[in-house]
């Protein structure tokens, strides 16, 4: 038995050292098995909710409802960051919003399959533009399947992976968006995320039960993110 402890606290030590080696910054990993989770964002607008995904086989968040759905976290302190997430269009579009100012401010990529669209866009004084950078067709992702997707902000320069491939040149941000959270986004339709993890200068270790650590998810949402 005391050699399985050990073994366990060796596996437990290497997975911790491989999310935070020492010196590095600080990130969050919300896995969205406790409905704890949930508190330590902001409902910008629409319904958000934890519920079983029975194709996951584990909790998820969900966002439903109708116009611009917005999950937010974090402040104007954040900066650069990199953000890693799964997403699954359950009847059409799903996005990531980044230099999160407010419901009218804000940058974002996002992928609306029944439009055969992806593209960066801005909402600036509650106005949208989407034509600040690159967009193509929908990426090979149709509604109700998972994919994995990675934003990278960086100072004035935004890049989006899907499923480890950059489909689009990095997006130039505009003057303005300098700093801001981060939120997972909608327009109207219903979707669902799991295993959010924000990384990067200045990101906080979560005060709650969503701060990283060796139980629930832990092991297998990094290895399915890292694996990309």
């Amino acid at each position: 038995m005391k050699n399985l402890l050990s073994i366990s606290s060796v596996i437990t030590s290497c997975l911790l050292l491989a999310l935070f080696p020492l010196g590095s910054a600080q990130a969050l990993l919300f896995d969205f098995e406790d409905e704890g989770q949930l508190d330590e964002w902001t409902i910008i607008n629409g319904t958000w909710q934890i519920v079983k995904d029975d194709a996951k086989n584990s909790n998820v968040v969900s966002g439903e409802g109708v116009d611009d759905l917005i999950l937010a976290i974090g402040d104007d302190s954040w900066t650069d960051y990199t953000v890693e997430f799964e997403a699954n269009g359950l009847t059409d579009d799903i996005g990531i919003v980044f230099r999160f100012q407010d419901i009218s401010n804000y940058t974002a990529f996002l992928i609306a399959p029944n439009l055969n669209l992806s593209e960066w866009f801005l909402k600036q004084g509650g106005v949208f533009d989407e034509n600040v950078g690159e967009k193509g067709d929908n990426l090979g992702v149709s509604t109700n399947e998972w994919h994995k997707y990675k934003l990278v902000v960086e100072g004035m320069q935004a890049s989006i992976f899907v499923d480890g491939e950059e489909p689009f040149n990095p997006l130039e941000i505009p003057d303005g968006f300098e700093n801001g959270g981060i939120g997972l986004r909608q327009w109207g339709d219903h979707g669902l995320y799991d295993n959010v993890v924000i990384s990067g200068p200045g990101i906080p270790p979560s005060p709650g039960e969503s701060a990283v650590k060796p139980n629930n998810k832990l092991a297998s949402a990094w290895g399915i993110i890292k694996t990309w």
